[in-house]
């Protein structure tokens, strides 16, 4: 038979932990650990913390797909340098990968527009 920790958690049920040796209660649980538990527990929560940019940091333009790179390259170096959390740079990543999607997306559907339609054709738009 497992020997479990005899304290209940915070929603009442029993502790699955097993206990110390020689004690009835797992690490968390033991009265000798409680301050202990309670450092690691506000350490735990401070490392949980997202990185992110302070609000006054450059807003961003994406006007062009050529502008998609720089932010890249941006996020990247702001990750590698812990001015940015990587699941936040990771989100960059793929929101960037939509907006290119849909960039590209409104590409075709303007040159497919336009061929379809060439007496609308801006004259300006090819003008060298």
């Amino acid at each position: 038979m497992v020997r479990r920790c005899k304290a209940t958690t915070p929603d009442g049920k029993p502790c699955r932990m097993a206990p110390l040796d020689g004690q009835d209660y797992c690490w968390a649980h033991s009265p000798e650990n409680k301050e202990n538990h309670k450092a690691a527990a506000r350490k735990g929560g401070q490392n949980a913390r997202a990185v992110t940019l302070p609000a006054s940091a450059p807003k961003v333009e994406l006007e062009t797909a050529e502008d998609a790179p720089r932010l890249i390259a941006t996020t990247i170096d702001q990750v590698r340098t812990g001015q940015l959390g990587v699941k936040i740079g990771e989100a960059i990543g793929r929101l960037v990968t939509v907006w290119l999607k849909a960039y590209d997306q409104a590409i075709l559907e303007k040159r497919l527009s336009e061929l379809e339609n060439p007496d609308d054709v801006d004259e300006q738009t090819y003008a060298a």
